[in-house]
Protein backbone atom coordinates (compact mmCIF):
# COMPACT_ATOMS: atom_id res chain seq x y z
CA UNK A 1 0.00 0.00 0.00
CA UNK A 2 2.84 2.11 1.13
CA UNK A 3 4.32 1.92 -2.47
CA UNK A 4 1.35 2.64 -4.50
CA UNK A 5 0.94 5.48 -2.46
CA UNK A 6 4.68 6.52 -3.02
CA UNK A 7 3.38 6.65 -6.93
CA UNK A 8 4.21 10.33 -8.47
CA UNK A 9 1.34 10.11 -10.89
CA UNK A 10 -1.10 9.26 -8.12
CA UNK A 11 -1.75 12.67 -6.97
CA UNK A 12 -2.32 13.65 -10.79
CA UNK A 13 -4.83 11.26 -11.44
CA UNK A 14 -6.48 12.13 -8.53
CA UNK A 15 -6.63 15.46 -9.33
CA UNK A 16 -7.52 15.12 -12.94
CA UNK A 17 -10.60 13.17 -11.87
CA UNK A 18 -11.46 15.70 -8.98
CA UNK A 19 -11.28 18.25 -11.57
CA UNK A 20 -13.43 16.00 -14.40
CA UNK A 21 -16.14 15.75 -11.67
CA UNK A 22 -16.46 19.31 -10.83
CA UNK A 23 -16.56 20.39 -14.22
CA UNK A 24 -19.58 18.26 -14.61
CA UNK A 25 -20.90 19.54 -11.47
CA UNK A 26 -20.86 23.03 -13.15
CA UNK A 27 -21.98 22.21 -16.38
CA UNK A 28 -25.34 20.27 -15.45
CA UNK A 29 -25.32 23.94 -12.60
CA UNK A 30 -25.38 26.20 -15.15
CA UNK A 31 -27.72 24.55 -17.73
CA UNK A 32 -30.15 25.25 -14.87
CA UNK A 33 -29.50 28.25 -14.04
CA UNK A 34 -30.77 31.81 -15.48
CA UNK A 35 -28.66 34.72 -16.20
CA UNK A 36 -27.09 36.38 -12.98
CA UNK A 37 -27.61 40.64 -12.97
CA UNK A 38 -24.04 40.68 -14.61
CA UNK A 39 -23.98 37.87 -17.58
CA UNK A 40 -26.57 40.10 -19.92
CA UNK A 41 -24.49 43.06 -19.40
CA UNK A 42 -21.03 41.55 -19.80
CA UNK A 43 -22.55 39.73 -22.91
CA UNK A 44 -23.48 42.25 -24.66
CA UNK A 45 -20.64 44.51 -23.86
CA UNK A 46 -18.26 41.67 -24.90
CA UNK A 47 -20.16 41.36 -28.05
CA UNK A 48 -20.17 45.15 -28.93
CA UNK A 49 -16.17 45.13 -28.33
CA UNK A 50 -15.32 42.46 -30.35
CA UNK A 51 -17.80 43.63 -33.50
CA UNK A 52 -16.06 47.76 -32.76
CA UNK A 53 -12.60 46.67 -31.45
CA UNK A 54 -13.19 48.85 -28.33
CA UNK A 55 -12.91 48.10 -24.81
CA UNK A 56 -14.63 51.52 -23.85
CA UNK A 57 -18.73 49.99 -22.95
CA UNK A 58 -16.44 47.71 -20.38
CA UNK A 59 -13.90 50.87 -19.67
CA UNK A 60 -17.28 52.53 -18.17
CA UNK A 61 -18.24 50.24 -15.96
CA UNK A 62 -15.24 49.85 -14.61
CA UNK A 63 -15.12 46.30 -15.94
CA UNK A 64 -11.66 45.04 -17.18
CA UNK A 65 -11.62 43.07 -20.48
CA UNK A 66 -9.93 39.46 -20.13
CA UNK A 67 -12.55 37.41 -19.06
CA UNK A 68 -15.33 38.94 -21.16
CA UNK A 69 -13.27 38.94 -24.22
CA UNK A 70 -12.44 35.23 -23.47
CA UNK A 71 -16.34 33.84 -22.81
CA UNK A 72 -17.65 36.23 -26.03
CA UNK A 73 -15.11 34.90 -28.61
CA UNK A 74 -16.55 31.85 -29.47
CA UNK A 75 -20.09 33.72 -29.98
CA UNK A 76 -17.87 36.73 -32.53
CA UNK A 77 -16.83 34.25 -34.38
CA UNK A 78 -19.90 32.13 -35.14
CA UNK A 79 -21.92 35.42 -35.86
CA UNK A 80 -19.00 36.23 -37.84
CA UNK A 81 -19.41 33.55 -39.99
CA UNK A 82 -22.62 32.54 -39.76
CA UNK A 83 -23.70 35.97 -41.39
CA UNK A 84 -26.54 35.87 -39.05
CA UNK A 85 -27.65 38.82 -37.45
CA UNK A 86 -28.02 38.20 -33.36
CA UNK A 87 -31.22 37.91 -31.65
CA UNK A 88 -31.08 38.89 -28.59
CA UNK A 89 -34.50 37.88 -27.33
CA UNK A 90 -34.41 34.19 -28.96
CA UNK A 91 -31.16 33.12 -29.13
CA UNK A 92 -29.84 34.19 -25.39
CA UNK A 93 -30.56 30.71 -23.68
CA UNK A 94 -27.85 29.02 -25.80
CA UNK A 95 -25.17 32.09 -26.17
CA UNK A 96 -25.49 32.25 -22.27
CA UNK A 97 -24.43 28.02 -22.67
CA UNK A 98 -21.68 29.27 -25.06
CA UNK A 99 -20.24 31.78 -22.48
CA UNK A 100 -20.34 29.60 -19.49
CA UNK A 101 -19.10 26.71 -20.93
CA UNK A 102 -16.42 28.78 -22.36
CA UNK A 103 -15.34 30.48 -18.75
CA UNK A 104 -14.93 26.66 -17.68
CA UNK A 105 -11.34 27.45 -18.36
CA UNK A 106 -11.06 30.03 -15.80
CA UNK A 107 -12.16 27.33 -13.57
CA UNK A 108 -9.15 24.86 -14.54
CA UNK A 109 -6.83 27.41 -14.37
CA UNK A 110 -7.83 28.52 -10.83
CA UNK A 111 -7.21 24.62 -9.57
CA UNK A 112 -4.38 24.27 -12.12
CA UNK A 113 -2.77 27.27 -10.37
CA UNK A 114 -3.52 25.14 -6.55
CA UNK A 115 -1.94 22.35 -7.37
CA UNK A 116 1.11 23.86 -8.44
CA UNK A 117 0.97 26.06 -5.19
CA UNK A 118 0.91 22.84 -3.37
CA UNK A 119 3.07 20.78 -4.80
CA UNK A 120 5.60 23.71 -4.35
CA UNK A 121 4.95 23.78 -0.80
CA UNK A 122 5.07 19.81 -0.23
CA UNK A 123 5.06 17.99 -2.98
CA UNK A 124 2.42 16.26 -5.37
CA UNK A 125 0.03 14.73 -2.69
CA UNK A 126 0.06 18.55 -0.81
CA UNK A 127 -0.53 19.91 -4.56
CA UNK A 128 -4.17 17.09 -4.61
CA UNK A 129 -4.93 18.11 -1.14
CA UNK A 130 -4.91 22.03 -1.92
CA UNK A 131 -6.93 21.64 -5.69
CA UNK A 132 -9.08 19.45 -3.81
CA UNK A 133 -10.14 22.00 -1.01
CA UNK A 134 -10.36 24.71 -3.36
CA UNK A 135 -12.86 22.35 -6.08
CA UNK A 136 -14.95 21.32 -3.29
CA UNK A 137 -15.29 25.10 -1.69
CA UNK A 138 -19.46 25.30 -2.41
CA UNK A 139 -18.98 29.54 -3.37
CA UNK A 140 -16.55 28.92 -5.66
CA UNK A 141 -17.77 26.17 -7.32
CA UNK A 142 -21.21 27.96 -7.93
CA UNK A 143 -19.69 30.83 -9.26
CA UNK A 144 -17.48 28.32 -11.50
CA UNK A 145 -21.15 27.40 -13.48
CA UNK A 146 -21.38 31.40 -14.30
CA UNK A 147 -19.49 33.75 -16.81
CA UNK A 148 -18.43 36.36 -14.80
CA UNK A 149 -14.81 37.55 -13.68
CA UNK A 150 -14.07 36.34 -10.05
CA UNK A 151 -12.99 33.37 -10.36
CA UNK A 152 -10.78 34.07 -13.39
CA UNK A 153 -9.04 36.80 -11.43
CA UNK A 154 -8.36 34.75 -8.44
CA UNK A 155 -6.88 32.10 -10.47
CA UNK A 156 -4.46 34.42 -12.31
CA UNK A 157 -4.00 36.12 -8.29
CA UNK A 158 -2.70 32.20 -7.51
CA UNK A 159 -0.53 32.35 -10.46
CA UNK A 160 1.00 35.36 -9.79
CA UNK A 161 1.39 33.84 -6.24
CA UNK A 162 2.80 30.58 -7.78
CA UNK A 163 5.45 32.41 -10.02
CA UNK A 164 6.93 35.06 -7.13
CA UNK A 165 7.58 31.78 -4.70
CA UNK A 166 9.47 30.66 -7.75
CA UNK A 167 11.29 34.19 -8.43
CA UNK A 168 12.36 34.38 -4.48
CA UNK A 169 14.02 29.91 -4.62
CA UNK A 170 15.54 31.09 -8.18
CA UNK A 171 15.61 34.38 -8.81
CA UNK A 172 15.84 34.08 -12.96
CA UNK A 173 14.79 36.11 -15.97
CA UNK A 174 12.30 33.18 -16.54
CA UNK A 175 10.10 33.63 -13.21
CA UNK A 176 10.65 37.42 -13.56
CA UNK A 177 9.04 37.34 -16.51
CA UNK A 178 6.49 34.54 -15.45
CA UNK A 179 5.15 36.49 -12.15
CA UNK A 180 5.08 40.00 -14.48
CA UNK A 181 2.75 38.01 -16.78
CA UNK A 182 0.42 36.16 -14.35
CA UNK A 183 0.37 40.05 -12.56
CA UNK A 184 -0.87 41.95 -15.53
CA UNK A 185 -3.60 39.27 -16.45
CA UNK A 186 -4.81 39.53 -13.37
CA UNK A 187 -5.19 42.99 -13.79
CA UNK A 188 -6.38 42.72 -17.28
CA UNK A 189 -8.70 40.15 -15.61
CA UNK A 190 -9.73 42.37 -13.04
CA UNK A 191 -8.90 45.88 -11.11
CA UNK A 192 -9.44 44.22 -7.47
CA UNK A 193 -5.89 43.26 -8.54
CA UNK A 194 -4.32 46.47 -8.05
CA UNK A 195 -4.82 45.53 -3.99
CA UNK A 196 -5.06 41.69 -4.20
CA UNK A 197 -1.50 40.95 -5.61
CA UNK A 198 1.12 43.32 -3.41
CA UNK A 199 -1.11 41.46 -0.60
CA UNK A 200 -0.17 38.23 -1.67
CA UNK A 201 3.72 38.47 -3.21
CA UNK A 202 3.94 40.89 0.68
CA UNK A 203 2.66 38.18 2.38
CA UNK A 204 5.29 35.08 0.94
CA UNK A 205 8.18 37.78 1.30
CA UNK A 206 7.08 38.94 5.10
CA UNK A 207 8.55 35.57 6.91
CA UNK A 208 11.82 36.21 5.10
CA UNK A 209 12.22 39.86 5.96
CA UNK A 210 10.91 39.21 9.75
CA UNK A 211 13.84 35.97 9.94
CA UNK A 212 16.47 38.83 8.86
CA UNK A 213 14.60 41.49 11.24
CA UNK A 214 14.88 38.74 14.40
CA UNK A 215 18.95 38.49 14.07
CA UNK A 216 20.32 41.39 15.88
CA UNK A 217 23.67 40.39 13.61
CA UNK A 218 21.50 40.71 10.08
CA UNK A 219 19.88 44.39 10.88
CA UNK A 220 22.41 45.69 7.95
CA UNK A 221 21.10 42.39 5.55
CA UNK A 222 17.11 42.93 6.24
CA UNK A 223 17.58 46.69 5.19
CA UNK A 224 19.69 45.66 1.98
CA UNK A 225 17.66 42.70 1.52
CA UNK A 226 14.23 45.06 2.14
CA UNK A 227 15.77 47.66 -0.57
CA UNK A 228 16.01 44.96 -3.03
CA UNK A 229 12.73 43.31 -3.31
CA UNK A 230 10.98 46.55 -2.87
CA UNK A 231 12.84 47.47 -5.96
CA UNK A 232 11.86 43.82 -7.50
CA UNK A 233 8.01 44.46 -6.47
CA UNK A 234 8.20 48.42 -8.17
CA UNK A 235 9.51 47.15 -11.47
CA UNK A 236 7.14 43.86 -11.58
CA UNK A 237 4.81 45.75 -10.48
CA UNK A 238 4.97 48.92 -13.13
CA UNK A 239 5.80 46.33 -15.61
CA UNK A 240 2.56 44.57 -15.04
CA UNK A 241 0.51 47.86 -15.19
CA UNK A 242 2.50 48.94 -18.78
CA UNK A 243 1.47 45.36 -20.45
CA UNK A 244 -1.72 45.39 -19.10
CA UNK A 245 -2.34 49.20 -20.46
CA UNK A 246 -0.71 47.54 -24.25
CA UNK A 247 -3.03 44.71 -23.79
CA UNK A 248 -6.65 46.88 -22.93
CA UNK A 249 -5.41 49.11 -26.00
CA UNK A 250 -6.67 52.23 -26.69
CA UNK A 251 -9.28 53.76 -29.08
CA UNK A 252 -7.07 57.44 -29.51
CA UNK A 253 -10.21 59.64 -28.95
CA UNK A 254 -11.02 62.69 -27.07
CA UNK A 255 -12.21 61.60 -23.43
CA UNK A 256 -15.49 64.60 -23.69
CA UNK A 257 -16.08 64.72 -20.05
CA UNK A 258 -12.36 65.82 -19.99
CA UNK A 259 -13.24 68.11 -22.61
CA UNK A 260 -16.31 69.55 -20.66
CA UNK A 261 -14.36 69.83 -17.51
CA UNK A 262 -11.83 72.24 -19.27
CA UNK A 263 -14.50 74.55 -21.25
CA UNK A 264 -16.01 74.50 -17.80
CA UNK A 265 -12.74 76.32 -15.76
CA UNK A 266 -12.81 80.39 -15.52
CA UNK A 267 -11.23 82.41 -17.69
CA UNK A 268 -7.67 82.98 -17.57
CA UNK A 269 -4.32 80.87 -19.57
CA UNK A 270 -4.71 77.84 -16.42
CA UNK A 271 -8.27 77.14 -19.00
CA UNK A 272 -7.01 77.71 -22.73
CA UNK A 273 -4.38 74.97 -22.04
CA UNK A 274 -6.51 72.92 -20.16
CA UNK A 275 -9.00 73.39 -23.27
CA UNK A 276 -5.68 72.52 -25.87
CA UNK A 277 -4.21 69.23 -23.55
CA UNK A 278 -8.45 68.12 -23.50
CA UNK A 279 -8.77 68.35 -26.87
CA UNK A 280 -5.29 66.73 -28.14
CA UNK A 281 -4.59 64.39 -25.81
CA UNK A 282 -6.38 61.23 -27.52
CA UNK A 283 -5.51 58.39 -25.05
CA UNK A 284 -9.14 57.67 -24.65
CA UNK A 285 -10.41 55.30 -24.27
CA UNK A 286 -7.51 52.39 -21.90
CA UNK A 287 -7.13 50.32 -19.31
CA UNK A 288 -6.30 53.36 -16.56
CA UNK A 289 -10.43 54.34 -16.76
CA UNK A 290 -11.36 50.91 -15.81
CA UNK A 291 -9.03 51.21 -12.66
CA UNK A 292 -10.19 54.89 -12.39
CA UNK A 293 -14.15 53.60 -12.31
CA UNK A 294 -13.63 50.73 -9.90
CA UNK A 295 -11.30 52.77 -7.16
CA UNK A 296 -14.21 55.91 -7.19
CA UNK A 297 -16.57 52.48 -6.75
CA UNK A 298 -15.45 51.60 -3.93
CA UNK A 299 -14.83 54.65 -2.40
CA UNK A 300 -18.05 55.74 -2.87
CA UNK A 301 -19.17 52.66 -1.42
CA UNK A 302 -22.54 50.51 -2.30
CA UNK A 303 -25.73 49.71 0.11
CA UNK A 304 -25.21 46.64 2.17
CA UNK A 305 -27.75 43.94 3.32
CA UNK A 306 -26.52 41.62 6.02
CA UNK A 307 -28.14 39.66 9.01
CA UNK A 308 -31.56 40.86 7.79
CA UNK A 309 -30.71 44.73 8.22
CA UNK A 310 -30.13 46.80 5.14
CA UNK A 311 -27.84 49.90 5.18
CA UNK A 312 -27.27 52.67 2.85
CA UNK A 313 -23.66 52.19 3.68
CA UNK A 314 -21.22 49.70 4.29
CA UNK A 315 -20.42 48.48 7.35
CA UNK A 316 -16.71 47.45 7.95
CA UNK A 317 -17.46 44.00 10.10
CA UNK A 318 -19.61 42.73 6.82
CA UNK A 319 -17.49 40.13 4.71
CA UNK A 320 -16.11 38.89 8.03
CA UNK A 321 -19.38 37.52 9.13
CA UNK A 322 -20.21 36.48 6.00
CA UNK A 323 -16.99 33.80 5.68
CA UNK A 324 -19.17 32.62 9.26
CA UNK A 325 -22.19 32.46 7.34
CA UNK A 326 -20.83 31.17 3.78
CA UNK A 327 -17.69 29.33 4.24
CA UNK A 328 -18.88 25.80 4.41
CA UNK A 329 -19.55 23.56 7.54
CA UNK A 330 -17.00 20.92 7.19
CA UNK A 331 -14.57 23.80 6.74
CA UNK A 332 -15.49 25.00 10.65
CA UNK A 333 -15.09 20.98 11.60
CA UNK A 334 -11.72 21.01 10.64
CA UNK A 335 -10.85 24.38 11.61
CA UNK A 336 -9.37 23.42 14.91
CA UNK A 337 -7.27 20.64 13.20
CA UNK A 338 -5.99 23.41 10.90
CA UNK A 339 -4.91 25.52 13.52
CA UNK A 340 -3.41 22.82 15.68
CA UNK A 341 -1.07 21.92 12.74
CA UNK A 342 -0.20 25.63 11.40
CA UNK A 343 0.77 26.07 15.44
CA UNK A 344 3.03 22.65 15.07
CA UNK A 345 4.64 23.39 11.01
CA UNK A 346 3.12 26.25 9.94
CA UNK A 347 2.85 27.99 6.35
CA UNK A 348 3.46 31.62 6.90
CA UNK A 349 2.84 33.03 3.76
CA UNK A 350 -0.41 31.62 3.42
CA UNK A 351 -1.43 32.70 7.24
CA UNK A 352 0.16 35.68 6.79
CA UNK A 353 -2.29 36.19 3.40
CA UNK A 354 -5.43 35.42 4.98
CA UNK A 355 -4.82 37.53 8.24
CA UNK A 356 -4.09 40.49 5.57
CA UNK A 357 -6.73 40.10 3.20
CA UNK A 358 -9.43 39.40 5.79
CA UNK A 359 -7.57 42.70 7.53
CA UNK A 360 -8.05 44.40 3.87
CA UNK A 361 -11.60 42.86 3.51
CA UNK A 362 -12.74 45.65 6.47
CA UNK A 363 -11.81 48.33 4.39
CA UNK A 364 -13.86 46.86 0.86
CA UNK A 365 -16.88 49.16 0.40
CA UNK A 366 -18.46 47.50 -2.10
CA UNK A 367 -20.67 44.83 -0.03
CA UNK A 368 -23.02 42.71 -2.61
CA UNK A 369 -20.71 39.18 -2.54
CA UNK A 370 -18.40 37.00 -0.81
CA UNK A 371 -17.03 36.57 -4.44
CA UNK A 372 -15.75 40.23 -3.64
CA UNK A 373 -13.26 38.34 -1.19
CA UNK A 374 -12.53 35.05 -3.18
CA UNK A 375 -8.65 35.52 -2.72
CA UNK A 376 -9.33 35.41 1.06
CA UNK A 377 -11.80 32.02 0.34
CA UNK A 378 -9.02 29.77 -1.82
CA UNK A 379 -6.15 30.78 0.67
CA UNK A 380 -8.38 29.80 3.75
CA UNK A 381 -8.59 26.93 1.58
CA UNK A 382 -4.93 26.60 0.58
CA UNK A 383 -4.38 26.49 4.48
CA UNK A 384 -6.76 23.73 4.90
CA UNK A 385 -5.41 21.70 1.96
CA UNK A 386 -1.40 22.23 3.21
CA UNK A 387 -2.62 21.44 6.64
CA UNK A 388 -4.61 18.15 5.67
CA UNK A 389 -1.07 17.03 3.81
CA UNK A 390 1.35 17.52 6.85
CA UNK A 391 -0.79 16.01 9.21
CA UNK A 392 -0.57 12.80 6.54
CA UNK A 393 3.08 13.26 6.52
CA UNK A 394 3.90 13.48 10.14
CA UNK A 395 1.63 10.68 11.25
CA UNK A 396 3.90 8.03 10.82
CA UNK A 397 1.94 4.65 12.61
CA UNK A 398 -0.73 7.19 14.07
CA UNK A 399 -2.42 8.09 10.93
CA UNK A 400 -6.07 6.97 12.21
CA UNK A 401 -6.60 10.85 13.20
CA UNK A 402 -5.45 12.35 10.18
CA UNK A 403 -7.65 9.65 7.93
CA UNK A 404 -10.94 10.37 10.15
CA UNK A 405 -10.33 14.38 9.36
CA UNK A 406 -9.75 13.29 5.34
CA UNK A 407 -12.93 11.56 6.02
CA UNK A 408 -14.85 14.24 7.35
CA UNK A 409 -13.37 16.92 4.43
CA UNK A 410 -13.85 14.74 1.40
CA UNK A 411 -17.17 12.72 2.95
CA UNK A 412 -18.95 16.35 4.29
CA UNK A 413 -17.73 17.93 0.70
CA UNK A 414 -18.80 15.24 -1.06
CA UNK A 415 -22.11 15.90 0.80
CA UNK A 416 -22.57 19.33 0.58
CA UNK A 417 -21.81 18.87 -3.59
CA UNK A 418 -24.77 16.72 -3.52
CA UNK A 419 -27.28 18.51 -1.74
CA UNK A 420 -26.45 22.19 -2.92
CA UNK A 421 -26.69 21.09 -6.65
CA UNK A 422 -27.23 23.18 -8.63
CA UNK A 423 -27.30 26.51 -7.13
CA UNK A 424 -23.62 26.74 -4.71
CA UNK A 425 -24.61 30.32 -5.05
CA UNK A 426 -27.04 30.44 -2.60
CA UNK A 427 -24.79 28.36 -0.30
CA UNK A 428 -25.38 28.78 3.80
CA UNK A 429 -23.45 26.64 5.92
CA UNK A 430 -25.64 24.23 8.66
CA UNK A 431 -25.42 26.67 11.27
CA UNK A 432 -26.99 29.49 10.04
CA UNK A 433 -29.04 27.72 7.39
CA UNK A 434 -33.21 27.59 7.97
CA UNK A 435 -35.68 25.07 5.99
CA UNK A 436 -38.73 26.03 4.54
CA UNK A 437 -38.80 29.58 4.80
CA UNK A 438 -37.47 32.67 3.28
CA UNK A 439 -34.19 32.87 4.11
CA UNK A 440 -33.59 36.90 5.79
CA UNK A 441 -29.23 36.68 6.23
CA UNK A 442 -28.10 37.49 2.65
CA UNK A 443 -28.84 38.51 -0.72
CA UNK A 444 -27.44 39.65 -4.08
CA UNK A 445 -24.51 37.32 -5.37
CA UNK A 446 -24.62 35.72 -1.79
CA UNK A 447 -28.01 34.29 -2.84
CA UNK A 448 -29.91 35.84 -5.18
CA UNK A 449 -28.39 37.41 -8.57
CA UNK A 450 -31.45 36.41 -10.68
CA UNK A 451 -30.79 32.78 -11.63
CA UNK A 452 -33.87 31.31 -10.35
CA UNK A 453 -36.31 32.46 -13.59
CA UNK A 454 -36.03 28.86 -15.03
CA UNK A 455 -37.10 26.84 -12.12
CA UNK A 456 -39.70 29.48 -11.96
CA UNK A 457 -40.72 29.05 -15.68
CA UNK A 458 -40.79 25.19 -15.34
CA UNK A 459 -43.05 25.55 -12.20
CA UNK A 460 -45.33 27.84 -14.17
CA UNK A 461 -45.03 25.62 -17.11
CA UNK A 462 -46.38 22.26 -15.31
CA UNK A 463 -49.42 23.98 -13.75
CA UNK A 464 -48.25 24.65 -10.24
CA UNK A 465 -49.38 28.52 -10.30
CA UNK A 466 -52.98 29.49 -10.88
CA UNK A 467 -53.58 33.18 -12.43
CA UNK A 468 -51.09 32.68 -15.60
CA UNK A 469 -48.91 34.79 -16.45
CA UNK A 470 -46.75 34.59 -13.21
CA UNK A 471 -45.70 38.45 -12.83
CA UNK A 472 -42.04 38.87 -11.74
CA UNK A 473 -40.35 41.43 -9.52
CA UNK A 474 -36.40 41.12 -9.93
CA UNK A 475 -32.92 42.21 -10.79
CA UNK A 476 -31.85 41.26 -13.61
CA UNK A 477 -31.46 41.38 -17.34
CA UNK A 478 -32.82 38.04 -18.44
CA UNK A 479 -35.07 38.42 -21.49
CA UNK A 480 -36.74 35.26 -21.03
CA UNK A 481 -38.25 37.35 -17.82
CA UNK A 482 -40.79 38.14 -20.45
CA UNK A 483 -40.98 35.13 -22.08
CA UNK A 484 -44.78 32.77 -21.61
CA UNK A 485 -45.53 31.83 -19.32
CA UNK A 486 -43.51 35.21 -17.01
CA UNK A 487 -43.83 38.54 -17.18
CA UNK A 488 -42.08 41.02 -15.37
CA UNK A 489 -43.23 43.26 -12.76
CA UNK A 490 -42.03 47.10 -13.18
CA UNK A 491 -44.17 48.66 -10.53
CA UNK A 492 -44.32 52.22 -12.06
CA UNK A 493 -45.37 50.58 -15.70
CA UNK A 494 -48.26 48.90 -13.54
CA UNK A 495 -48.93 52.26 -12.16
CA UNK A 496 -48.41 51.09 -8.14
CA UNK A 497 -46.94 53.83 -5.75
CA UNK A 498 -48.66 52.94 -3.16
CA UNK A 499 -49.88 50.01 -0.92
CA UNK A 500 -53.65 50.56 -1.83
CA UNK A 501 -52.41 50.47 -5.45
CA UNK A 502 -50.49 48.02 -5.13
CA UNK A 503 -53.62 45.88 -3.48
CA UNK A 504 -55.78 46.79 -6.47
CA UNK A 505 -53.54 45.29 -8.77
CA UNK A 506 -52.81 42.13 -7.28
CA UNK A 507 -56.57 40.64 -7.63
CA UNK A 508 -56.28 37.71 -9.35
CA UNK A 509 -52.58 37.43 -9.96
CA UNK A 510 -49.82 35.07 -8.98
CA UNK A 511 -46.74 37.05 -8.34
CA UNK A 512 -42.74 35.58 -8.02
CA UNK A 513 -40.77 38.12 -5.84
CA UNK A 514 -36.91 37.81 -5.70
CA UNK A 515 -34.91 37.34 -2.53
CA UNK A 516 -33.13 40.64 -2.62
CA UNK A 517 -35.99 42.31 -3.38
CA UNK A 518 -38.35 40.77 0.02
CA UNK A 519 -34.97 41.12 1.91
CA UNK A 520 -31.78 42.97 0.24
CA UNK A 521 -30.03 46.32 0.48
CA UNK A 522 -32.32 49.14 0.11
CA UNK A 523 -34.59 50.33 -2.99
CA UNK A 524 -36.43 52.91 -4.84
CA UNK A 525 -39.90 54.11 -3.78
CA UNK A 526 -42.00 51.73 -5.66
CA UNK A 527 -40.31 48.74 -4.93
CA UNK A 528 -40.37 49.55 -0.80
CA UNK A 529 -43.91 49.27 -1.31
CA UNK A 530 -43.65 45.84 -2.55
CA UNK A 531 -40.74 44.61 -0.18
CA UNK A 532 -43.33 46.17 3.16
CA UNK A 533 -46.47 44.40 1.73
CA UNK A 534 -44.58 41.25 0.78
CA UNK A 535 -42.25 40.76 3.93
CA UNK A 536 -45.90 40.37 5.76
CA UNK A 537 -47.90 38.40 3.52
CA UNK A 538 -47.67 34.02 2.75
CA UNK A 539 -46.13 32.66 0.61
CA UNK A 540 -47.85 30.04 -2.14
CA UNK A 541 -43.86 29.07 -2.92
CA UNK A 542 -40.73 29.32 -2.07
CA UNK A 543 -38.16 28.02 -4.83
CA UNK A 544 -34.92 29.20 -6.07
CA UNK A 545 -34.45 32.48 -5.47
CA UNK A 546 -38.24 33.54 -5.44
CA UNK A 547 -40.96 34.04 -3.03
CA UNK A 548 -43.87 33.02 -5.08
CA UNK A 549 -47.68 35.00 -3.84
CA UNK A 550 -51.61 33.84 -4.98
CA UNK A 551 -54.40 36.16 -5.00
CA UNK A 552 -57.94 35.61 -5.42
CA UNK A 553 -60.51 37.73 -7.48
CA UNK A 554 -61.81 38.99 -5.01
Amino acid sequence: MEGFVSKPYLPIVLSILLVFTTSLWIIGSSSQLSATFDEPVYLKCGLDCWQNHSHKPLMRLGTMPLPVDFETFPLYVWYSISGKPMDWENDFGWMLAVVRTTALVFWWNLLFQCFRLGCRVGGGWCGFFTLSAVALEPNLMGHAALATTDIAVTGCMIATLVGYLKYQTAPTRWNWWETVFWWAISLFAKASALAFVPILIFSAELPRLVSLWREPSEKRAFWARFRQVFLVWVRMGFTALFVTFLLCGSDFKQETTFVSWAKGLGEGPGRETMVWISENLRIFTNAGEGFAQQIKHNLRGHPSYLLGIDRETAVWYHFPVLLLIKLPTWFFFLLPFVLWRQKANPWLPGLIACGFLLAFSINCRVQIGLRLVFPLVVMLMVVLGIALHDWWRNSGSRWIAPALASLLFFGGAGFTMARQFPDGIRYINDFWAREGVPQTLVSDSNYDWGQGLLQLMDNANAGKYPNQPVWVAYWGADPRVNHDPLRRLVPSDQKIVDEESLKAWLRGKTIAVSATVLYGPPLPGEYKVLRKYFQNHPPRDITRGFVVYSFPEF
